[in-house]
């Protein structure tokens, strides 16, 4: 995953529902706000179209992952489960949808790839449905969560502690699908018939970290870890 950081104020969406529904009362909860549209589009343009999780472009690039069995989406996540907000809340005495809490809290939002099988099938499920109502050790908030996953030529993903190998298995980032997508871009731009020399390899991390025209390349943070091995 990549670190994701956060400017100081919610976006627009949210400031602006705020600003009509805080002094009502009323429906104060991610079940009754009504911009989520807006705030997808928000999100994913501060994550320059990526996953949260994953990598996998989640803008209009997404098309090109079709699958016969799955549909894939742009989801709004909630890093905190929304369960747990509520809980949270309610355990300090607050009243769920006339208090606020963390389920609409911008700092606890990004977006995210669903999975949805067609039918259902849970073995098909990875990234943000695969966690359900389990905390991540490891998210894409916390700064340094990059360095705590490494990414090899063929797509797999390895922790480098504890809590990463956790999150490896909450989130399933080391399902196949997931791994053939990786393993492909990397190829892309490892290719077993070019040798690059070192500084080529640093000036293609450098160009991967840089979003053009507000995109990062898919998967970017994945192939810039491997790339960072090929120079160990």
């Amino acid at each position: 995953m990549r670190h994701i950081v956060k400017s100081a104020d919610p976006p627009a969406s949210i400031r602006e529902w705020l600003d009509v529904q805080q002094p009502v009362g009323l429906n104060l909860d991610y079940r009754n706000f009504n911009e989520k549209p807006a705030l997808r589009h928000e999100l994913i343009a501060e994550q320059y179209g990526l996953c949260a999780y994953t990598g996998t472009p989640i803008d209009d690039r997404l098309a090109q992952f079709e699958d016969a069995n799955l549909a894939f989406q742009a989801h709004i996540e909630h890093i905190k489960p929304r369960s747990i907000c509520k809980a949270e809340l309610e355990a300090r005495g607050g009243v769920y949808g006339r208090e606020l809490c963390e389920d609409m809290d911008y700092h606890n939002l990004v977006a995210a790839l669903e999975v949805k099988g067609k039918p259902p099938a849970r073995s098909e499920m990875f990234g943000a449905v695969a966690h359900e109502n389990e905390l991540l050790p490891v998210t894409p908030l916390q700064a340094g969560c990059e360095e705590r996953f490494q990414y090899d030529e063929n797509g797999g993903i390895h922790g480098l502690d504890d809590p990463a190998l956790r999150t490896i298995g909450l989130l399933k980032l080391d399902h196949p699908t997931l791994k053939s997508w990786r393993r492909g871009a990397i190829a892309g731009f490892f290719p077993t018939d070019l040798e690059l020399t070192p500084i080529e390899v640093g000036t293609l991390m450098e160009r991967l970290a840089v979003p053009n025209d507000g995109r990062l390349p898919e998967f970017s943070f994945c192939v810039i870890s491997y790339a960072s091995s090929r120079l160990t």
